[in-house]
């Protein structure tokens, strides 16, 4: 499979550095960035200051205050360590996920995660009413777009239609979206 996800790299890179996150920006990389590009995708986000990532976590701290964002390889083609990732995270602690793939969040709901933010889906891109999606990728068929809650589990997951295509340069009914969410304690 022949994979482009590098081509843009230069203007992505002039774009993503103009964003600004005061407890900073994280990334954690997807299916397309494993075909080769994974080195010049993760410098990529590196120089727009983007922290990638890749089995591992973070904590923010604001006054006694914590936050943990955690964020794993690709579960479907890369080398994914949700427990590498979570490791020393204390268990009551409030815990976000980056997974490229929402549907792994079945394999998850078992674990100390309050939120999993996921994209890949690009919610099906074409859609129609009651139909829904036309297509949607391998693990982001089951949370294609939007907020759910996982029963019997305290994880949501959010994942976003975000910006981008793929297979068909065409969306309809299914806009592209640039996702803000707000968290309370």
């Amino acid at each position: 499979m022949l994979d482009h996800s590098a081509d843009y790299i230069s203007e992505a890179v002039a774009l993503c550095s103009q964003l600004w996150a005061p407890f900073g920006q994280f990334a954690v990389l997807g299916n397309h960035d494993a075909f080769g590009t994974r080195k010049v995708v993760t410098k990529g986000l590196t120089q727009s200051g983007f922290h990638v990532l890749h089995n591992e976590h973070i904590v923010l701290t604001q006054g006694t205050d914590k936050l943990y964002i955690a964020g794993i390889d690709d579960p479907w083609v890369g080398k994914a360590d949700i427990a590498q990732a979570l490791l020393h995270i204390p268990e009551e602690a409030c815990t976000i996920l980056l997974a490229h793939e929402p549907d792994f969040a079945d394999d998850f709901c078992k674990l100390p995660i309050d939120l999993q933010l996921s994209g890949h889906s690009h919610g099906g891109q074409v859609r129609f009413p009651i139909v829904g999606a036309l297509y949607t990728p391998p693990h982001g068929n089951k949370y294609s777009s939007g907020l759910y809650q996982l029963p019997n589990s305290q994880l949501q997951v959010y994942t976003t239609r975000g910006i981008g295509v793929t297979r068909m340069p065409v969306r309809f009914n299914c806009r592209p979206e640039l996702t803000v969410i707000t968290l309370h304690s």
